[in-house]
């Protein structure tokens, strides 16, 4: 089994080309050639074993949610499933969730050309707070000043019971 090497040469090359050893990896893109004898399937779980307990290993989490969320739609004719690169999303959730330091970053990636990461690097705003930590229920968030029809108690229910089911999903 050359996947498992292949991956580990994937990893280390990864690593060792990023600015910083806490930098996070959300995505990484290999192009396989048919001649290659790579099974896709055991450089997969070849993968998400070398990544384990590395920058990679959100990448592999990433790419595993994102699959499940396929098969659990994929036979509904009515629904497609399309994402978005993981870097886009973490920007989404940053620009909604944010505050007005969050203008600082912006300013930063006008100021860097575009580049987010550098401008993350350059600036002494926390993006990870904004993106990452819980919510409380009773917080006012961005979108509640939408009036959409549904109550917010009635979305609160909702979550609550789609955080209970996904409990089961793991």
């Amino acid at each position: 089994m050359h996947e498992l090497s292949v991956a580990h040469a994937v990893v280390s090359t990864v690593i060792d080309a990023l600015p910083t050893p806490d930098t996070r990896v959300l995505q990484v893109r290999l192009r396989i050639g048919e001649l290659s004898g790579i099974v896709p399937q055991a450089l997969e779980f070849a993968y998400d074993v070398a990544a384990q307990d590395t920058p990679l290993a959100d990448a592999a989490l990433v790419r595993k949610k994102v699959q499940k969320i396929k098969r659990a739609f994929g036979k509904e004719r009515s629904v497609s499933v399309i994402h978005d690169l993981p870097k886009w999303n973490y920007v989404q959730a940053l620009l909604s969730l944010g505050d007005r330091l969050v203008g600082e970053i912006l300013l930063a990636v006008h100021e860097n050309g575009g580049n987010w990461p550098q401008a993350l690097k350059g600036v002494n705003v926390n993006a990870d707070y904004y993106v990452y930590r819980e919510k409380d229920p009773a917080e006012f968030l961005p979108w509640d000043f939408i009036d959409h029809g549904v109550s917010r108690e009635f979305l609160l229910e909702e979550f609550r019971k789609a955080m209970e089911t996904a409990k089961g999903w793991k």
